[in-house]
């Protein structure tokens, strides 16, 4: 579990493909009452390389205890890595305050291992 007291945050993950993934970040002295997340893996830092998935409120892939202490759980499910055994590939998650700006809180590199077959 990371502890974000800060925005823009760096958090690397380390992920097996084709394997479901949950972590949950907490946000401390914070309350997400009201905000939507969206975290989107990509190729590579560049903001406009290629989008392999997102992860959100809005799917149901991120969701939250709101409060003065906030968790948020982000679900990366098995399809969602099943492509990218063996590559780094790069991820970032803004979150939409109830006024509609958006701010960057974590971003980070993803390792993704190969299954292992034994």
């Amino acid at each position: 579990m990371a502890t974000l007291d800060c925005t823009a945050g760096n958090l690397n993950l380390d992920l097996t493909a084709g394997r479901d993934k949950t972590f949950t970040v907490t946000v401390s002295a914070f309350n997400t009452t009201g905000c939507t997340h969206k975290a989107q893996f990509r190729e590579t830092p560049d903001m406009d390389s290629n989008v392999l998935f997102t992860l959100s409120t809005e799917n149901s892939q991120i969701t939250q205890s709101p409060g003065t202490n906030s968790t948020v759980t982000f679900q990366i499910l098995a399809a969602n890595t099943s492509a990218y055994a063996g590559r780094t590939i790069y991820w970032s998650w803004k979150i939409t305050f109830g006024d509609s700006t958006t701010d960057d809180w974590l971003e980070g590199f993803v390792t993704i291992q190969a299954t292992p077959t034994a």
